[in-house]
């Protein structure tokens, strides 16, 4: 052990953090389990005790600061500790010749972190080494207790040696004789406690005062025979507490270390293929906050994405500068539907001809969350656990390269995900490990980029959920009214019993079908409601036309809405269309019960207030004319005008500069100056009142 020591003194402060356990802490270490009636050392050094004690009984969990003054090269250490008996691990720090390092020693999971500067590796704790009172058992790595910590008692056994006065203190001095047989190495141990009757300021009956080491022996790693040399030690025990009053994060891995070689880790989480959140972004160097609203549905091959555009000019009306927009993509069409919310406007275009990038795809195929920040191509490093907003995360991070102004830049992030043992009630992400912070910084920009802009970016996610609604990537307003067309068709009476079964999944399920049937992109069917009397049970929904745009030759055709309707009707005909809501419940339409361009419900149905829309509709100003029929619902006339500024604005959120969106959507926005306008593209139509106003018919209370 000593000569250990001796080794690694002439090596650099990392090699020396390495062997910590094994030399500084040898009063904390449980010498050699070879027993006195073995003793194989050299008896020139010491002679083991024939009628053996034990150290007087230290607690298993405690902090001490350590004065490490090695004689034979005139040299001091200064080591602080914290053992968590409780908790089956410890830390260590040393600082020598003006450089701290950091070593954490992780019992349960028989692994040493090394921490030098910004460099972590973990190695595995050697059971040879006896670090701490490290014995393997059979239930796995413990820490034992406090009087097995400091190794003496059933093991080797001390002598007492008498009384004595350190720095003031009246101590009892404890010997031990121990020989290392791996290097060939004897020394003498001798400890000095306080005595019972001294009262010390943390009110524990002893405390351990100073230990010193003494002895012969080979350097480890040297061959057998080589020259045994002496050694001397003094370790000063200058602070010492029976309790942990330091906060248990010291105790994890620090928050941005790549811990190579570290085996004790929790698994990446699975990230969700449909999720909805809100994303804080924080620029520390630009003293900014921004943000935006993320819809992203992987399995309908759908995004929405609202955020606040970047403007030149102060913009009066939101008191601000910037747009609010919203962006919705549609990778069944290829289609990418951009909301001007203050001006009621709507752009339809290509997705590969967007004006800003969305990293959501790749030339216009939609990417998985993990194809999105490449989290499933690079290597993450476990960094353990770490409070976020008082949440207890895992934490992860790694480093890639991205694409910056055509030239490869390397980014580092970190991404945090609640811990396993951390219950989110958010929609049904009850089981789901939710992302709650990432952490990026470019690493390093090329100089002929000749970027100025921020370098550290911190992006905190909120309100994650997995309770998505189709109806959230509606498009409607999109389309003018001579583009929507209102149909209506009839189930069999007993498949409103259905709809208290199933709720809202059977209107979703009655959406996706429909539409799968007749090869159109689940957009295009909006507003699907259910009303029921004793005849039977109506489906009423619109379908929108085809977008006006030109497609490229390679791109899917686009179905005509008439084209649509006409295929539905062939298969409601054909007894074809059948809506399946489970294993055993299918539903099938009633053949030649299709109507088209309906704009009220039959006359023996009473309309309800659809509550699933009463907010929306709360929130729009509109000039709607309205005349009351027998039916007791309101008929929408066909002199509907565009919505007041920012009347769909939803959520809108602050600038948006640069940003990492912890590999679910967006990795930064550039607007591509220069671009044609998609105005003046001809591209534009003014926003028309969500369909669902056309539809009176609503889901019976």
């Amino acid at each position: 052990q000593e000569q250990m020591q001796m080794a690694t003194l002439n090596g650099d402060i990392a090699k020396t953090m390495t062997t910590v356990p094994a030399w500084v802490l040898v009063l904390l270490v449980g010498w050699c389990a070879c027993a006195a009636q073995d003793f194989a050392g050299d008896p020139s050094v010491c002679q083991p005790c024939t009628s053996c004690g034990a150290l007087p009984t230290i607690p298993r969990s405690f902090e001490a600061k350590i004065e490490v003054n090695i004689q034979d090269k005139n040299e001091t250490y200064d080591v602080e500790e914290h053992f968590d008996g409780e908790n089956n691990r410890a830390v260590v720090y040393m600082t020598r010749q003006g450089r701290t390092g950091k070593q954490i020693l992780n019992f349960n999971g028989g692994e040493v972190y090394d921490i030098i500067g910004t460099q972590c590796v973990a190695v595995p704790i050697d059971a040879g080494e006896d670090l701490f009172g490290y014995i393997p058992a059979t239930n796995g790595t413990h820490i034992f207790s406090s009087v097995v910590t400091f190794g003496l008692a059933s093991r080797i056994g001390v002598s007492e040696e008498g009384r004595s006065t350190i720095r003031g203190i009246t101590v009892v001095n404890y010997r031990a004789c121990t020989y290392w047989p791996q290097w060939d190495t004897t020394f003498t141990a001798d400890y000095y406690f306080s005595t019972p009757e001294y009262q010390t300021a943390s009110g524990d009956p002893v405390l351990p005062v100073r230990v010193t080491v003494a002895g012969k022996g080979r350097a480890p790693g040297s061959q057998a025979g080589a020259v045994r040399r002496e050694f001397s030690r003094t370790y000063e025990y200058v602070y010492f507490r029976s309790s942990l009053r330091a906060d248990w994060s010291v105790f994890e891995t620090p928050r941005g270390y790549q811990c190579h070689h570290r085996q004790s880790q929790e698994a990446f989480p699975d990230i969700p293929t449909h999720m909805h959140y809100v994303d804080q972004q924080i620029y520390p160097q630009l003293t900014t906050v921004g943000g935006f609203e993320l819809w992203y549905n992987y399995d309908q091959q759908l995004l929405r994405f609202d955020y606040m555009a970047a403007s030149d000019s102060f913009v009066p009306v939101e008191g601000r500068y910037g747009v609010p927009k919203r962006i919705i993509h549609d990778f069944n069409t290829g289609l990418e539907y951009e909301t001007d919310l203050n001006r009621a406007t709507c752009s339809i275009r290509r997705i590969v001809d967007s004006q800003i990038y969305l990293n959501d795809n790749n030339n216009g195929v939609m990417l998985t969350p993990a194809q999105t920040a490449h989290i499933d191509t690079v290597q993450k490093y476990y960094m353990g656990k770490h409070k976020i907003r008082n949440i207890l995360t895992d934490g992860w991070i790694f480093q890639r390269q991205v694409n910056f102004s055509g030239e490869p830049v390397w980014v580092e992030q970190q991404l945090y995900f609640s811990s396993s043992e951390w219950v989110d009630h958010n929609g049904q992400a009850d089981t789901a490990r939710v992302p709650l912070r990432g952490d990026s910084r470019f690493i390093k920009v090329p100089g002929n980029i000749n970027y100025t802009g921020p370098t550290e970016f911190v992006t905190k996610v909120h309100g994650f959920d997995l309770d998505q609604d189709i109806g959230d990537f509606a498009v409607s307003n999109c389309y003018r009214t001579d583009e929507k067309h209102v149909i209506r068709f009839q189930f069999p009476a007993q498949a409103s019993s259905y709809l208290k079964l199933f709720g809202k999944e059977m209107i979703l399920q009655t959406k996706i079908q429909v539409c799968r049937a007749v090869g159109i992109s689940l957009l295009r069917c909006e507003d699907v409601t259910y009303d029921s009397d004793e005849l039977a049970t109506y489906v009423t929904m619109t379908v929108l036309e085809a977008a006006s745009i030109r497609m490229m030759p390679r791109d899917d055709p686009i179905i005509l809405a008439s084209a649509a309707i006409q295929l539905l009707r062939q298969k409601i005909d054909s007894n074809q269309l059948v809506i399946t809501l489970s294993r055993d419940v299918q539903i099938a339409a009633i053949p030649s019960s299709l109507e088209d361009n309906v704009y009220r419900p039959p006359d023996n149905i009473v309309c309800h207030e659809n509550k699933a829309r009463r907010a929306d509709r709360a929130a729009e100003t509109t000039t709607l004319s309205t005349t009351s029929t027998d039916s007791g619902c309101d008929e929408v006339s066909n002199n509907i005008t565009g919505h007041t500024a920012g009347t769909l604005a939803g959520v809108s959120v602050a600038l948006l500069l640069v940003g990492v969106l912890l590999g679910l959507a967006l990795q930064y926005v550039v607007v591509r100056r220069g671009m044609k306008s998609a105005e003046a593209a001809g591209l534009t139509g003014r926003m028309e009142l969500p369909a669902i106003t056309n539809l009176p018919a609503a889901i019976p209370d």
